[in-house]
């Protein structure tokens, strides 16, 4: 577990620069996770880069929450259909 201790610091750098330029930090953290653990699943690899990904973005929501620049009623109508597309696809059944 102590070996995986440095993710955290790393996830928030990338996280950082991930914001900066406009891009998700996947596109660092998985070649880095695959230098420093090449015989980790590829699922661990993604589950990894998914979770620095979903903290960067929430904390982003929270900002722009507090700045009251979100817009609710397009939200839930944008995941109202995401959700039953989702559900709806062929790859779910």
């Amino acid at each position: 577990m102590l070996e995986w201790l440095w993710l955290i610091p790393t996830g928030f750098l990338i996280g950082a620069y991930g914001t900066l330029i406009g891009a998700g930090g996947g596109f660092i953290l998985v070649p880095l996770l695959l230098l420093f653990y090449p015989n980790e699943s590829p699922d661990t690899i993604a589950s990894i880069s998914l979770a620095v990904v979903f903290f960067n973005a929430f904390s982003g929501t929270i900002a722009y929450a507090r700045l009251k620049r979100v817009d609710y009623g397009s939200g839930l109508i944008l995941s109202a259909a995401t959700v039953s597309s989702s559900w709806a696809s062929p790859a779910s059944f």
